[in-house]
């Protein structure tokens, strides 16, 4: 149907449910009524001899024609309460085989109430992790020493732009000034400026770190990138974090450094720049 949706998983439970209680009742129903006794049975006459079928047999006596009918009528009567019995405890019978379905149907709707359950705990805490989780991003970063003969700093800024708190357990960066060229499919980092441990950052919080590149800037890569322009200045890394259900995700960064603005811009390469 047009506009219509697919059910979640607690939605077709409902519709189960609901169609499971109709089928017991309606089950329920017939077999009472199956079992209720006949509205038009007659009823026992105050004249009527009792219908008991345990009745002693009289005594001997002469045989004549009203003991005869009276015996008769006995016998009668102990045949119809025979059948009647039986007829009763046959429909007692099914009365108990059709509870043992209806309990077997009620436990068969808790088993897939439990199975739709334990099915659709997956996507709810999907849902609520992809909703209530952090998003950890490089805000800033800033080339605070770029000078021959010393270590090119880096100062950055990580901030947390999710709805929940997040605990940086590694935190990685290279600071690279190099000659023009293509960068390796595969990041090459610096094993040297790699931190770990517990960092927490809160919503909207920001954690500052400081980057050093791992040799003394030489002259020619100064020339190369602030004259020449046949150089150039990256500073990329990642950052492994997770949050309060100890959920991991990881982001990359790649910046590339223009040396006309004093200034870092995001370098659109998938490798270097991702977000989990």
């Amino acid at each position: 149907m047009r506009g219509s949706r697919p059910c979640t998983g607690l939605e077709a439970l409902s519709h189960i449910d609901r169609l499971m209680k109709t089928v017991t009742c309606c089950f329920a129903a017939t077999l009472l009524a199956a079992a209720a006794p006949p509205h038009n049975a007659p009823a026992p006459h105050a004249d009527d001899p009792p219908r008991v079928a345990d009745v002693a047999p009289a005594a001997a006596a002469p045989a004549s024609h009203e003991n005869q009918e009276a015996l008769e009528r006995e016998r009668a009567l102990v045949t119809e309460a025979t059948e009647a019995l039986g007829e009763a405890n046959g429909k007692l019978t099914w009365l108990a085989f059709g509870f043992l379905i209806i309990g077997a149907i009620q436990v068969g709707m808790i088993v897939v109430q439990i199975l739709v359950l334990f099915r659709s705990i997956p996507s709810v805490e999907a849902a609520v992790s992809t909703r209530n989780r952090p998003r950890l991003v490089l805000r800033h970063c800033d080339l605070e020493t770029f000078e021959p003969g010393r270590l090119a700093k880096v100062l950055w800024i990580v901030e947390n732009m999710g709805n929940s708190p997040a605990t940086i357990l590694e935190a990685h960066a290279t600071l690279l000034a190099m000659r023009r060229g293509t960068l390796p499919a595969i990041p090459e980092y610096d094993q040297r400026n790699h931190a770990t441990g517990g960092m927490p950052v809160d919503v909207g919080r920001g954690v500052r770190l400081v980057q050093f590149t791992g040799e003394e800037l030489s002259s020619g890569d100064y020339d190369a990138v602030t004259r020449l322009g046949t150089g150039v200045v990256l500073f990329y890394g990642y950052l492994l974090y997770e949050d309060a259900l100890n959920i991991r995700r990881r982001t990359g960064f790649c910046r590339l450094f223009d040396s006309h603005t004093g200034r870092f811009t995001v370098l659109d390469d998938p490798n270097y720049e991702y977000a989990d």
